[in-house]
């Protein structure tokens, strides 16, 4: 399980405050706090997480 809050992401993208999370159907992606869905954008879901933007892999089905 990866869980993420908006200061991990900012803290991993200092320059595009964007990360992006490759994975498949087994990999768990937990988001902290709360976050802004912004729907599915060709092989990526995207989320918004404070200032920070959360991309995830569509193959990723365990997102929370």
């Amino acid at each position: 399980t990866l869980s993420l809050n908006p200061a991990d992401v900012l803290d991993l993208s200092s320059t595009s405050d964007k990360l992006k999370v490759l994975g498949n159907s087994q990999t768990v992606v937990d988001i902290v706090g709360t976050f802004e869905d912004l729907g599915v954008s060709g092989d990526y879901h995207r989320y918004k997480i404070g200032a920070a933007t959360l991309v995830v892999d569509t193959d990723i089905t365990q997102v929370s």
